[in-house]
């Protein structure tokens, strides 16, 4: 609810402020504490903070199939649009997937192919994602979305048949295809659509590691087995996708962007 109804960044940072608090109450179930790091989650996703949503995901139980969901939808706000298509593909089918996560799955696996141009393809999962949607009474695969591809989705399937099917089976709350697709085009507007804060490989998240364990570059060469000029240039792209030009510096920005935890201090 949050991140379909916030005006500001504010109202997301204040929920996920807001439900910290239960995290150690000792007094949830398995599935509230799901339900918890799930939520979680998709505010971080919101907010473009992907790696604070990562540690929120692997919060979640082995068996909870909102982790692919998650996952997919991160690389999608990364920016990652092939491999966000890839993993859609490979778990779509997948008989660990609930109907509602497989109807989230369509819905991001056709943003991603409107990102890269495809957009027949796009079209055809989308109206995929609406018929899910309908299915099982949600529309929330739709409508947790990044607003501009969404809106790009709904011009491209606009005049098909599915959208007055799925005015029908909203009719409490919709009077017409037209108003569910104009709502649709209004809420969840403060989510990004692509993170801006920095997105680290496994290696330079290695670095980073090595970075905050205080080794030398000469050290850090030895653990690589690399050069110790080759680890110098790796710094220096390190530094300037975090917009610093020094070790204690990119240590701050780590920090700030969760790629940096408890474990570290």
């Amino acid at each position: 609810l949050a991140v379909l109804s916030a005006e500001a960044e504010s109202g997301l940072l204040f929920v996920n402020d807001d439900a910290e608090r239960f995290r150690d109450s000792g007094v949830l179930s398995e599935a509230e504490t799901d339900l918890l790091a799930f939520g979680r989650s998709m505010v971080f996703i919101a907010l473009g903070q992907l790696r604070w949503a990562e540690l929120d995901r692997e919060k979640l139980s082995p068996t909870c199939d909102a982790r692919i969901v998650l996952d997919v939808r991160s690389k999608l706000v990364a920016g990652r649009n092939d491999e966000a298509i890839a993993c859609a593909d490979t778990w779509f089918y997948h008989r660990s997937l609930g109907p509602r996560s497989r109807a989230e799955l369509a819905a991001i696996r056709a943003a991603a192919k409107l990102r890269t141009g495809d957009e027949a393809a796009a079209k055809s999962d989308f109206l995929m994602a609406v018929s899910l949607s309908t299915w099982v009474s949600s529309l929330l695969p739709l409508a947790l979305l990044p607003l501009p591809d969404r809106s790009r989705l709904i011009d491209l399937t606009a005049d098909s048949p599915v959208w007055a099917e799925a005015a029908n089976e909203f009719s409490e709350t919709f009077t017409s295809p037209a108003q569910l697709m104009e709502r649709l085009r209004e809420i969840g507007s403060v989510s990004v659509d692509r993170a801006e804060a920095p997105q680290l490989s496994a290696g330079e998240a290695q670095l980073i590691d090595f970075l905050a364990r205080g080794l030398s570059v000469a050290e850090i060469a030895e653990e690589l087995h690399q050069v110790t000029g080759t680890v110098k240039n790796r710094l220096s792209a390190l530094y300037r996708k975090f917009g610093v030009s020094n070790r204690a510096d990119v240590l701050i920005r780590a920090r700030s962007f969760g790629y940096l935890t408890e474990q570290h201090d």
